[in-house]
């Protein structure tokens, strides 16, 4: 068997004349293929072919996408989010512990001047001031049925700050239940 050096690291690598004559890169490991590979395809050119770049609008990231929306790129192995990696691109790195937030609340935008940086309180924040969460907002029945009518919905306020609609009468048989397991302790 010849003796190859990978294309990669440079090691040497025994390959079968039937593997060279396919027309493979030669690498030692996954882990140098993976690297083969996207020097051939870089992460740059993989973003901006699934990028739909709209001159007024958002940028659509057209890739696969979370179950939110929001658009992944696999870089060196691991998946990042296609506005983070778009920030990154335009911007530099992205600093610890930091997030790479939307003005246009559109989790499938791109756009590195439609991105800003903030924490995951900005984030709240900037959900509860344009009344974003739609979903929370046009509910109209608890989980277990009951309707969220004015005398029974109670607002809960979190340690964090994040308020909660409540429904008061799962809380009366929750407290109900809670008592009957207390009484039957004792």
């Amino acid at each position: 068997m010849p003796i190859i050096p990978c294309a990669t690291c440079g090691n040497e690598v025994q390959r079968s004349p039937s593997q060279l004559r396919r027309g493979q890169v030669v690498t030692c490991s996954h882990a140098c293929r993976k690297i083969a590979q996207q020097t051939k395809n870089p992460p740059e050119a993989r973003f901006w072919a699934k990028v739909i770049n709209h001159i007024a609008g958002c940028w659509e990231w057209r890739g696969a996408t979370t179950t939110f929306g929001y658009g992944k790129l696999v870089v060196n192995g691991s998946y990042i989010d296609a506005h983070r990696f778009s920030w990154a691109l335009h911007h530099g790195p992205i600093p610890p512990g930091v997030q790479v937030l939307h003005h246009c609340d559109n989790p499938s935008c791109a756009r590195p001047d439609h991105l800003w940086l903030g924490t995951a309180r900005d984030n709240i924040r900037d959900c509860q001031r344009k009344e974003r969460n739609i979903y929370l907002l046009q509910r109209t029945q608890c989980p277990h049925g009951h309707a969220y009518a004015a005398e029974n919905v109670y607002i809960r306020t979190h340690a964090s700050g994040q308020k909660q609609q409540c429904c008061r009468a799962c809380m009366r048989l929750a407290t109900k239940r809670w008592r009957e397991k207390k009484k039957l302790a004792k």
